[in-house]
């Protein structure tokens, strides 16, 4: 009888609150309830951890034809990754190394040097190493994990 009676009240629950017309929200009302929200996804968040979605972020112009979003940088360790998006005809200039580069192509590809890379190929270039000219004519999406910039 007891599961009747449990049921019998979801039965009336669901009825109520189908009848209640939804309260009309202003922008300030919808964007407080967003924020808090967001603020309660993010306390769930995995201490440690960190997300990045992928309409979070911003792309940014880094050279001609391409941007860059940064996913990740830890100043303290002097690295960062990011996603380089290359338009076709995109070209990195030669440059010197001075922490190890990792490259993982994710779309397109990208030519350093003889050496042709393509969507799935991993690459890295060590601590101390100078990369040729890295080129991509298609274009490409690469993600980089690389010392930072200084």
């Amino acid at each position: 009888m007891a599961e009747t009676d449990g049921e019998d009240e979801r039965i009336v629950l669901d009825a109520l609150a189908a009848a209640i017309e939804p309260a009309a929200l202003d922008a300030a009302r919808r964007e407080a309830i967003r924020a808090r929200v967001q603020a309660r996804v993010r306390a769930a968040a995995i201490d440690g951890t960190r997300t990045v979605r992928a309409g979070e972020g911003g792309w940014k112009p880094f050279l001609p034809l391409i941007e860059v979003k940064v996913l990740y940088r830890d100043v303290e360790r002097g690295r960062q990754t990011a996603l380089y998006r290359m338009q076709p005809g995109a070209a990195f200039p030669p440059h010197a190394h001075a922490d190890d580069e990792e490259c993982l192509v994710l779309e397109g590809e990208v030519s350093v040097g003889d050496l042709c890379l393509r969507a799935g190929d991993f690459h890295v270039a060590a601590r101390g190493s100078e990369h040729p000219r890295l080129e991509s004519r298609p274009g490409a999406l690469l993600l980089l994990s690389h010392a930072l910039h200084r």
